[in-house]
């Protein structure tokens, strides 16, 4: 796992900036500013580990959409003190753990950790719980944005 990334990131560009140069080595990551970027790397490989930031709208459903598609990733949060609560709300099924922002040398520490270990055996969809059918109606909807929105609402 050292040539490819391990952490799926998706929040602001300075914070992936800034999360990459204090990972340890061998630990990378991919960022992602938009949701919809998220979920299609979500759907094209497994990831050890898939880090939310918050608030963002509809992050609730994002992180359950997550859920779906990485089963056995690690779902993560990074949020502000001031989102800590509504965050809180998700651990369990659809949240792992969260981390405050800006994260601690002991958070991005444990971050990586999590990282290092070796994806799931099974692939990005097998334990989503999404039929051939469902993934099919996705790519439909990838035509525009509104549709695409539609789309995940009713799955999720």
């Amino acid at each position: 796992m050292t040539n490819a990334e391990n952490i799926l990131f998706l929040g602001d560009g300075l914070l992936s900036v800034q999360l990459s140069q204090r990972l340890n080595r061998g630990q990378t990551l991919l960022p992602c500013s938009d949701p919809y970027d998220a979920l299609l790397e979500m759907g094209r490989r497994r990831w050890p580990v898939v880090l939310v930031t918050a608030p963002r709208s509809d992050f609730a459903g994002l992180c359950r959409a997550a859920r779906r598609l990485q089963g056995a990733a690690r779902i993560l949060a990074l949020c502000p003190p001031a989102a800590e609560p509504d965050v809180r709300l998700l651990l369990g099924k659809t949240l792992d753990d969260y981390f405050i922002s800006p994260p601690t040398r002991q958070d991005v520490d444990e971050i990586a950790a999590l990282a290092a270990r070796e994806p799931p055996a099974t692939g990005p969809n097998d334990s989503s719980g999404l039929a051939p059918r469902q993934f099919a109606q996705l790519a439909d909807c990838s035509r525009s944005v509104e549709a695409l929105e539609s789309g995940v609402a009713e799955m999720v």
